[in-house]
């Protein structure tokens, strides 16, 4: 009998939780058009912004901006998003910055990943060493080039590569879990 009334208040609960998401995914699809607006807005913000900085001696603002504009691109468009990171890579390579240049470096891997470029991302991310940037960086590091290799098995499923690929990915994923804090 506990059992029977301890199922059916959780049945409630997960209903209403269910009803309570159905609700936001609808505000939010009613809304599509204002949020599509303002998203424009800010890349237009940001692009006027770059435009003022660009090419000037001081490029740290505009490696600032250009990872401002990668973010606003990363998944909405991605040929916008690889022409931001690329410059973005030009600026901290004027910056003398390594850990810029390794973020940037990251980041590119993972639009050219998203584009399904495999071999192009696995370059990009093999160049980087990841032992010289911080615990942060090395996350990303690890769990990108990671999921590049999941997407790899995934792309070859069937075949004995996909347990080679998997296994890499698993690998990859490990040191990038090590880098997080505890629970």
């Amino acid at each position: 009998m506990i059992l029977v009334l301890f199922l059916h208040s959780l049945a409630t609960y997960s209903n209403s939780s269910t009803d309570s998401l159905l609700n936001d995914l609808d505000h939010t699809l009613q809304n599509k058009e204002k949020y599509f607006f303002q998203k424009t807005k800010r890349i237009e913000d940001l692009t006027r912004a770059f435009i003022k900085v660009r090419n000037h001696s001081n490029y740290l603002p505009e490696y600032n901006l250009c990872i401002k504009l990668f973010n606003e691109y990363e998944s909405f468009k991605y040929d916008s998003a690889y022409y931001y990171i690329v410059e973005a890579s030009k600026a901290a390579n004027h910056l003398h910055d390594p850990q810029k240049t390794a973020f940037a470096k990251i980041k590119t891997g993972f639009v050219l990943l998203s584009s399904g470029m495999f071999k192009e991302s696995l370059d990009t991310l093999n160049s980087i060493t990841p032992d010289q940037l911080p615990d942060s960086l090395q996350y990303e590091y690890y769990s990108i080039i990671g999921r590049t290799y999941y997407d790899l098995a995934d792309y070859v499923k069937g075949t004995h590569f996909e347990t080679v690929y998997n296994t890499v990915g698993n690998h990859y994923q490990d040191r990038a879990i090590n880098l997080t804090p505890r629970n």
